[in-house]
């Protein structure tokens, strides 16, 4: 059902953003609702949170979201929506810093 969903939105396929408000119910009914943020954790701080997490496990994302400020949890999401953007390597730290420096900058506080 929701690759179904998907097909039928027109979204790209590494839009994520635009599939997740597409299919936001065929989302929900498959892996429940999503997380959000409601606590107080900076975005250096949600950061943190989400690299101390194993890989692919949904739960400890999602009390990291939790935990995480919503101003917080937009600045991470702007981050990596510019990062995914520039197209850049995995784990190239310079192309990230040279495409997305201001943006990661205003999640983490340093150049």
């Amino acid at each position: 059902a929701i690759y179904d969903c998907f097909d039928r939105s027109m979204c790209a396929e590494n839009d994520a953003e635009c599939r997740q408000m597409a299919c936001q119910m065929q989302l929900d009914t498959c892996f429940g609702p999503a997380a959000m943020p409601m606590g107080n954790l900076s975005c250096s701080e949600f950061n943190n949170c989400l690299s101390n997490c194993p890989d692919n496990n949904r739960d400890c994302t999602d009390n990291c979201i939790r935990q995480s400020s919503p101003a917080a949890f937009a600045l991470f999401n702007a981050a990596i929506r510019c990062i995914e953007a520039a197209d850049c390597p995995p784990n190239d730290a310079q192309c990230q810093q040279l495409n997305c420096g201001n943006e990661i900058q205003a999640c983490l506080g340093f150049p």
